[in-house]
């Protein structure tokens, strides 16, 4: 459920799952408009927050998964015949974990703070194995 948030001034995510003592407000129901189109496009993994600028470098073998996860309407351009440059606008909070995932077939370009805190995860997770 996608609802605005009173507590952060702006719309959060509400797993349906964990809401107690519901009730109807009789509020009138919102049209979905582009701040909230907005919000949906810039969330990875239901991670809201501020938005920014990211670009990675990516295996043509996830192509569809960045297309399915990203929509269509992202910035994507080839490098070569076994890599592409995507341009997205997203919470990096949700995206770090997003790039876990395919870390084999990922590599950030920008910002350098995201690429730092991979390699700082990368760092703590080769303590524990």
């Amino acid at each position: 459920l996608i609802a605005y948030n009173e507590k952060y001034n702006d719309y959060s995510f509400f797993r349906l799952d964990k809401i107690k003592n519901i009730k109807n407000s009789n509020l009138p129901i919102v049209e979905p408009n582009q701040k909230i189109n907005d919000f949906v496009k810039s969330c990875v993994y239901m991670y809201g927050g501020e938005s920014e600028k990211v670009v990675l470098k990516c295996n043509i073998d996830i192509l569809d998964h960045v297309l399915e996860m990203f929509g269509k309407d992202v910035e994507i351009e080839a490098i070569d015949s076994m890599y592409f440059k995507v341009t997205l606008k997203v919470n990096v909070v949700g995206l770090r974990m997003w790039i876990m995932q395919y870390i084999e077939c990922v590599d950030v370009l920008y910002p350098k703070h995201l690429k730092d805190d991979i390699r700082e995860m990368l760092k703590e997770a080769l303590k524990r194995y």
